[in-house]
């Protein structure tokens, strides 16, 4: 399947609401939501990216500013890819894309939810290190 990954917009609302709300909507995804998120989020600007094919977006990941130790850093959030292109294709270029940005803007690391199964990913395929959980 073909796919572009980009910085994703408000021009995505839709789109990334209607990707959550595959499944049945289980962490009620509404547009209000995704504005709290991604426009209009307390603690600075979110980044998200988003995947996205013929069929509009099958993926995407977002990052939240947060300030650990004195460093301007960002956590990783509400990663999901569509059930029909599931696997590594998505994924890793989503997170390619993520990796790219944070060094372009001297970010110097990302916090991400605990997940032992993808952390093995993480660290096998993308060279990323996790310290602690």
């Amino acid at each position: 399947m073909k796919f572009d990954v980009r910085r994703g917009t408000a021009r995505d609302a839709q789109g990334v609401v209607e990707l959550f709300a595959e499944g049945g909507n289980p962490h009620n995804w509404t547009l209000e939501k995704w504005g709290h998120y991604y426009q209009n989020y307390p603690e600075g600007e979110t980044i998200t990216f988003v995947a996205e094919s013929e069929e509009g977006i099958i993926g995407r990941y977002g990052l939240f500013p947060v300030v650990i130790g004195g460093h301007h850093v960002y956590m990783g959030a509400h990663a999901y890819i569509s059930e029909s292109v599931r696997g590594l294709a998505v994924i890793s270029t989503l997170m390619k894309a993520l990796d790219h940005f944070c060094i372009e803007q001297g970010i110097p690391f990302i916090v991400g939810f605990a997940n032992p199964r993808f952390t093995i990913v993480k660290a096998k395929l993308f060279k990323w290190n996790t310290p602690l959980y």
